[in-house]
């Protein structure tokens, strides 16, 4: 394996450090031990873990390939190649009992590059790459490194040499990254799809923003317009094709639960807006005696208990769909709820968030209050199809037709 040697190995190890710093790291405040546990941790997982590949299809000149393990995102995955004529990779890890110390090797030798190789490169290039680099500590090059070597082993399986086209949810996270990258290297066209709603804010660090200012694949398919605009913003050279999310669908009407209300959280950076959410229902919910159901998004479920709640009014459950009303922050369950005919209603903060009609946001337990008395249908229609542009079926078939052409 000649991952060190190779002339892209550079872009890799640096797309990673950016991936790493947008993700949290080089924390301010963050305690010596604390590095050292992270880095420990990193270690540990690169050491004793091993990747296993689960196959489906065999047309290898069309791949779709999923390293992520959150379910929706496989659900997502299995129904854009629902209609093509392709193969799906997902990648799954599982714990070995003895050591790699192959992987051992190669991270004295990726660490040893941090600085030695990627520091002085970056210096005059990529001045952000410049001062994270400077920024981390001892530990955090080493939690770094053991993600580079390990983003490169989760693929190193996958055979692309009869692949023509290579289709991932997302092109920053790590192993997807390393993944495309290398398959651009070899004359394979690359797509990547959406997995989220995006938006832009300068004060956010997160994954989201290094996806609208790292673009790596050659096609990028998302969920509607307000998307494109933004990938198109600072990318007038890249193309971008509308094909919606075909996991959604419209008017997807069921049995609701009167008087059961759910909370729909943010990922962990906004822990203090869906504490500030949950206050807020929890005072209107108690006046109007419904229930409460708080449903976190899956990177914060470990965070639960720094929830302050009223056990007798709320209570932890990602079952909602049969909720009654549903209140958000800056979620993409937004949209998955207004296409398929929920009543939503959204918290408006000094956070960024994708724009809605107003006529559905609150700033405070007043003005909700309000809102739910309000016996009007709000026409919706239009901010979900900036949003959404197919649904379902309708959605497949333009997947299809992007990713079957010549």
């Amino acid at each position: 394996m000649t991952m060190i040697k190779s002339t892209f190995t550079v872009k890799f190890l640096s797309n990673n450090l950016k991936y790493y710093w947008y993700n949290g790291g080089a924390k301010k405040g963050a305690s010596k031990l604390e590095l050292i546990r992270d880095a420990l941790s990193m270690v540990f997982k690169l050491i004793f873990r091993s990747y296993f590949i689960e196959k489906q299809g065999s047309n290898e000149e069309l791949l779709f390939v999923i390293i992520h393990k959150r379910a929706d995102y496989r659900r997502l995955i299995d129904s854009i190649a629902d209609k093509c004529n392709g193969t799906i990779y997902k990648i799954n890890s599982c714990v070995r009992l003895f050591p790699n110390l192959k992987n051992i090797i190669y991270l004295i030798r990726t660490f040893g590059k941090t600085k030695s190789v990627i520091l002085p490169i970056f210096n005059d290039k990529d001045e952000l790459i410049g001062s994270i680099i400077k920024q981390y500590s001892f530990f955090e090059r080493i939690s770094i490194s053991a993600l580079y070597v390990d983003s490169f082993f989760a693929i190193s399986s996958i055979p692309l040499e009869h692949t023509k086209k290579i289709f991932v949810l997302c092109d920053i996270w790590p192993s997807e990254n390393v993944l495309i990258e290398k398959a651009k290297f070899m004359g394979i066209k690359t797509f990547c799809g959406q997995h989220a709603i995006y938006y832009r804010d300068s004060k956010m660090k997160n994954a989201n923003m290094l996806l609208l200012e790292n673009l790596s694949s050659d096609v990028y398919l998302v969920w509607g317009r307000v998307t494109k605009e933004l990938l198109l913003k600072d990318n007038k050279n890249i193309r971008v094709e509308l094909c919606g999310n075909p996991l959604y669908q419209k008017n997807n009407l069921c049995t609701v639960n009167k008087n059961s209300w759910a909370i729909l959280g943010d990922i962990p950076q906004n822990h203090k807006y869906t504490q500030k959410l949950i206050d807020i229902v929890s005072k209107v919910a108690l006046k109007r005696n419904a229930h409460i159901k708080i449903r976190l998004h899956p990177q914060d479920r470990i965070n639960q208990d720094l929830y302050k709640i009223d056990h007798n009014l709320c209570v932890f459950d990602n079952n909602t769909d049969n909720s009654e009303i549903f209140f958000v922050h800056v979620t993409t369950l937004l949209f998955e709820y207004l296409v398929s005919g929920k009543k939503v209603f959204k918290y408006i903060s000094d956070a960024k968030g994708s724009e809605v009609d107003n006529r559905i946001c609150f700033t405070c337990s007043s003005q909700l209050d309000l809102l739910i008395s309000k016996k009007e249908l709000i026409d919706v229609e239009d901010m979900v199809q900036n949003q959404i542009v197919a649904c379902g079926d309708e959605s497949k078939e333009l997947y299809k037709k992007i990713l079957e052409e010549d």
